[in-house]
């Protein structure tokens, strides 16, 4: 399925019973994290001009997201 059909947790956990989820907020307090404007310009760009393709998407725009939070969170 494509990220766009998983509008909510409750429809994941629905479709996919095998997958365990613990909490609904899975990064804390990810409110105190504060994007740099050079990742907001990547994900602008990317997001025009990646949208029509799911893999090109969740390596431009999710993993590099990700690997931030982390790295700002947990280092």
């Amino acid at each position: 399925m494509a990220f766009t059909d998983y509008k909510n947790l409750t429809i994941l956990k629905a479709k996919h019973p095998q997958i365990i989820v613990n909490s609904e907020r899975f990064i804390p307090n990810l409110q105190e994290l504060t994007i740099k404007t050079s990742l907001q310009e990547d994900i602008d760009l990317n997001l025009e001009t990646y949208r029509s393709n799911e893999f090109l998407a969740c390596e431009t725009l999710v993993s590099p997201v990700l690997r931030y939070v982390w790295h700002n969170m947990y280092l």
